[in-house]
């Protein structure tokens, strides 16, 4: 007959049977671990390298960028300095092309001259006013003097270049006169006279005279209407 105090045996201690399971815990805790640090490691070594090629690539396409920026700066440099360049041969060529009407038209005067197509008396025959270009208080002239006898020695004497105007009206009126500037004159042919004068002496004048005088005795004299040409070239 079974005792009821049967069901309580009592069993004896087993300490190395918990030691085992203790250091197979630990062991796989371990595998656990080492797994997921060399997992970790390898994902982080190939971001790594991942982002210095991405660098790289970067700083290359800097590089780049920066060679192209200044190669457009370098041509956007050079159109300008081409089209600076086209502009002032454009005007050169104008001025040029002024010179040359200019010239041409000398030339058939002095031809008219030396083949004795124009009077042989002592002539004042042009006076061109132009504006300068450098100061805009003074005025250019130009003035030719002609005369077509066969002469062994020049005319000389003195050309003055006078400017006129008229104050007042009616038995008022006074003429007055303003001493611009002398030339020495020494004509056989043709002699051409050229400079400037400024306009702040005499602002509004109505003629400018020029006289030519040998000693006290005047040659002759021609009074122009003051009239200014600003499409004859410098």
């Amino acid at each position: 007959m079974t005792s009821p105090l049967d069901n309580y045996v009592i069993q004896p201690k087993r300490p190395l049977r918990i030691i085992f399971w203790i250091v197979v815990a630990i062991v796989i805790t371990g595998l656990i671990q080492w797994y997921w640090f060399n997992h970790d490691s390898g994902d982080k070594a190939r971001l790594l390298e991942q982002n210095k090629q991405m660098t790289e690539q970067l700083a290359s396409m800097k590089v780049q960028l920066m060679q192209q920026a200044e190669l457009m700066q370098n041509q956007q440099q050079v159109k300008a300095m081409h089209q600076a360049t086209a502009q002032q041969l454009q005007n050169r060529l104008e001025q040029l092309q002024k010179k040359v009407i200019d010239l041409d038209k000398e030339l058939l005067f002095y031809q008219n001259i030396t083949q004795g197509n124009s009077s042989s008396e002592l002539q004042i025959r042009d006076l061109q006013l132009r504006p300068d270009s450098e100061n805009p208080e003074q005025l250019r002239y130009r003035l030719v003097i002609t005369q077509g006898k066969n002469i062994s020695e020049p005319i000389t004497g003195e050309i003055l270049i006078r400017l006129q105007n008229i104050e007042g009206e009616g038995e008022k009126a006074k003429a007055i006169e303003l001493n611009v500037t002398e030339h020495p004159l020494n004509l056989r042919h043709v002699q051409v006279i050229e400079g400037v004068f400024n306009l702040t002496e005499l602002p509004e004048p109505e003629q400018i005279s020029v006289d030519l005088r040998q000693k006290d005795k005047v040659l002759i004299s021609r009074s122009f209407d003051w009239q200014i040409d600003s499409s004859i070239g410098q």
